[in-house]
């Protein structure tokens, strides 16, 4: 009988309908990793509202929390520790050698596209990522990147592209992307978080347009972005480098959406989880804070 168990998909397979139901009975307290970081309160995001049976959930970042309680999440279940997975943000290879390892170009810039899965958001980045490939895959002077997103993969609906556009698919990879790209065009989901730590030139494909989303959801993801992305209709003027990122507003959108950048996510998500195993309620931890 474990102490604590922790879970990072608790709404789907074996941890929704054995193992959290196995702990609940046993008294065992769970503790999710969100898996995500929603920036928007979508549609398809409803099942957040029921924690699914876990004790406490370590999120992402001040914004995560907000949208999970949005969709009725207890707020006090909601403990901000910030993502394992940033953790080595400060590791990742620099520019040159990620081009080197990948047969790139270093003087060509970079316009990376990273792909989503759900039709509301898939299908206005998809527009986007074609008006790009169209204009500037034949131009020299850049090297188009796509990656899609782990589902557009396996559910074989990932863009058509052309031969002079890269496709990279590994998740290990993901980060050095993102640090290497001149140019992110993508919808601001959790992607959005290592394009602010890295300062890097965004263009959000979410707009005020966008099914699947109350408009009030919608407007304060924009406004908490304000002057730390692009919209797309500003797309051209930032690849062509008209327009300069605000590194201020970026800093600014990293700790509200990323928290803290010190490394030290993954060690907060252990101490919350040494303090569940106790049988202590989440809204009593406060290491880190």
């Amino acid at each position: 009988k474990p102490d604590i168990i922790i879970v990072v998909t608790p709404h789907e397979g074996h941890a929704k309908y054995q193992l959290i139901p196995w702990a609940n009975r046993a008294g065992i307290p769970v503790l999710s990793i969100d898996h995500g970081m929603p920036t928007v309160a979508w549609s398809w995001g409803v099942y957040r509202s029921s924690m699914m049976g876990c004790t406490a959930n370590a999120v992402w970042s001040e914004v995560c929390k907000d949208v999970n309680v949005e969709f009725g999440a207890p707020a006090e279940k909601q403990i901000i520790t910030g993502a394992p997975s940033l953790d080595r943000l400060n590791d990742v290879v620099e520019r040159d050698v990620f081009c080197a390892q990948h047969g790139i170009e270093s003087s060509r810039k970079i316009l990376l596209m990273l792909g989503t899965h759900r039709n509301e958001v898939k299908i206005p980045a998809d527009n986007v990522f074609r008006e790009i490939i169209d204009t500037y895959a034949e131009d020299d002077s850049y090297q188009l990147i796509y990656k899609p997103h782990p589902v557009e993969i396996a559910k074989g609906t990932s863009l058509d592209i052309s031969q002079q556009v890269m496709l990279m698919t590994s998740q290990a990879e993901y980060l050095a992307l993102v640090k290497s790209a001149d140019v992110i065009i993508s919808p601001a989901t959790s992607v959005i978080v290592p394009a602010m730590a890295f300062s890097k030139p965004f263009i959000n494909t979410i707009s005020m347009d966008c099914k699947g989303a109350s408009e009030e959801s919608l407007e304060r993801l924009i406004g908490s972005l304000d002057g730390a992305v692009f919209s797309s209709e500003k797309m051209h003027d930032v690849v062509m480098g008209n327009v300069v990122v605000n590194e201020g507003a970026c800093e600014t959108a990293f700790k509200k959406f990323g928290y803290r950048r010190d490394g030290l996510n993954g060690t907060r998500v252990v101490s919350l989880a040494r303090h569940l195993s106790t049988g202590e309620l989440p809204e009593g931890w406060t290491h880190g804070q």
